[in-house]
């Protein structure tokens, strides 16, 4: 019976598959400055721009990432710079060996974006 790489399990992703750190970093500067520059804080419009900013990354990820076998997951938070502190956390349980996360922020007189995309990859 002859084997074939349709039938070999994989116990994670090889060097070239890996998460794309500063490729995935490069989109997410890209979307939210494209996004956010020039704009003023509006509370009523923070949901809409939170959204438009989470798929476009999703979607930019997949067209010019290649990265097979990974799911990714953008959370967007939005704010008004009004001076008062933030504490901002995430915790996840998953594989340190294949899974990974990137951040950036954005950052201007009147609001600020933390964007974070996590990548899974699918055994």
């Amino acid at each position: 019976m002859e084997s074939t790489d349709a039938w070999n399990y994989k116990m994670g992703p090889v060097l070239a598959d890996c998460f794309k750190t500063s490729e995935i970093k490069s989109i997410i500067q890209e979307v939210m400055n494209e996004k956010l520059q020039g704009k003023i804080y509006v509370a009523d419009e923070a949901r809409r721009l939170v959204q438009d900013i989470s798929d476009t990354i999703i979607a930019n990820i997949h067209e010019n990432v290649n990265m097979m076998r990974y799911k990714y997951v953008a959370q967007v938070f939005l704010g008004q710079q009004t001076g008062a502190g933030l504490n901002y956390s995430g915790m996840c349980c998953w594989d340190a060996n294949a899974d990974s996360q990137v951040s950036d922020v954005f950052s201007s007189p009147n609001m600020f974006c933390v964007c974070t995309v996590f990548g899974s990859y699918l055994y």
